[in-house]
């Protein structure tokens, strides 16, 4: 077995994917408009976690 690395966000993005899916199962939101909320809060959190690769 091979360790992987350490992703921090990963989790987050493993978490707003179940938000998103969880949205769209129950018709909160259409598909499109959960797509697009996940892509701001992942932008948004990449941008607080690596603020360096922004630019």
């Amino acid at each position: 077995m091979w360790a992987g690395p350490i992703i921090p966000i990963d989790a987050f993005a493993n978490q707003e994917r179940n938000r998103t899916f969880d949205a769209v199962v129950f018709g909160d939101k259409t598909p499109e408009q959960a797509a697009a909320d996940m892509q701001v809060a992942l932008t948004e959190e990449l941008e607080k976690q690596f603020p360096e690769l922004v630019g």
